[in-house]
């Protein structure tokens, strides 16, 4: 919570013109330096319609971050927990998301800059964002359960034969 509130603050500071949209956001959301342009949404059935109304998300490495690459949506991605920068990574050495987490100072109001900074880096590249709105959703397509359950019919089919 400590990073979200410092992200949407430097957010707001740096960036004047953007409208915020904050998940979970709690009551803090309304008391941004009173700022109408920051408004907390709850999504408990998905992020897609949110993130159909926004150019470039800031989201978690979790189901936030498949979410947003199969909407072809450009992305910042901030793990919520440790087991989360293998994801991060991965999307970023396709060039699907940019990854915040790097090395350095983790201290909240520090990585809320490196986050904006690589927010705006992203809002402006607009090759990145075609990349994105092309291969994002060919490399999450919404059938990886699928291709799971395939996958394991088959092996226990080529067990049963063996």
């Amino acid at each position: 919570m400590a990073l979200t509130r410092a992200v949407v603050f430097e957010l707001a500071r740096c960036h004047p013109q953007l409208e915020i949209l904050v998940t979970q956001a709690g009551r803090w959301t309304d008391r941004v330096a009173g700022d109408a342009r920051v408004t907390g949404i709850e999504a408990p059935d998905g992020l897609a319609p949110w993130l159909a109304r926004v150019d470039v998300a800031i989201v978690g490495g979790g189901v936030s971050l498949y979410e947003a690459v199969a909407a072809g949506l450009p992305t910042v991605a901030v793990p919520v927990v440790p087991a989360q920068q293998p994801t991060i990574r991965g999307f970023a050495a396709r060039h699907l998301t940019a990854d915040a987490c790097g090395a350095g100072p983790t201290m909240p109001r520090v990585l809320a800059r490196r986050v904006v900074d690589r927010f705006a880096r992203l809002a402006v590249d607009a090759e990145r964002r075609r990349y994105v709105a092309h291969a994002g959703p060919r490399t999450v397509d919404g059938r990886g359960a699928e291709r799971v359950a395939r996958a394991i019919v088959a092996l226990a089919e080529a067990a049963g034969r063996g």
